[in-house]
């Protein structure tokens, strides 16, 4: 479920995951796990770890980047997110708590503003589609559908 963002530098996106926070922090944070859901991505979960991934634009690879900040296993982690062609870095949030259902996840992505404002906007659509998707296949790997 998409929530909407709270001002235009945010993105804010949630969903309910069928798996305790601690399988879900799992797939998020160890490394065989994260590579089985989001291939192309490296994360090293402690302070001052790195962050990489991989994205696709127009059949072009774009590498991000960004470095590990707070971690609180098993229920919070951000990151900074620089795409390898952005003059500035915006910062990745990452929330569980566990709810009836299982989990709920939520996901902020904060620091459009910082972008030039030619591109700004297509950026904050095509990633808030991207991070719907990541949610979504990180519900199929938690729940043991993939």
């Amino acid at each position: 479920m998409v929530v909407p963002a709270p001002s235009p530098d945010q993105l804010h996106l949630e969903a309910e995951i069928a798996a305790p926070p601690t399988a879900v922090w799992r797939a998020l944070t160890e490394q065989g796990a994260l590579r089985s859901w989001w291939l192309g991505a490296n994360l090293e979960p402690r302070p001052g770890g790195e962050f990489l991934a991989l994205r696709l634009d127009q059949g072009r690879e774009i590498l991000i980047e960004g470095v590990v900040g707070r971690i609180e296993p098993p229920a919070y982690i951000e990151w900074t997110w620089k795409q390898q062609d952005w003059r500035a870095r915006t910062q990745v949030v990452i929330r569980l708590a566990e709810v009836a259902a299982g989990t709920r996840v939520e996901v902020l992505h904060f620091g459009w503003q910082r972008l030039p404002a030619d591109v700004r906007e297509d950026l904050r659509a095509a990633y808030e589609a991207a991070w719907g998707r990541r949610l979504k296949a990180l519900a199929a790997f938690a729940e043991g559908r993939i």
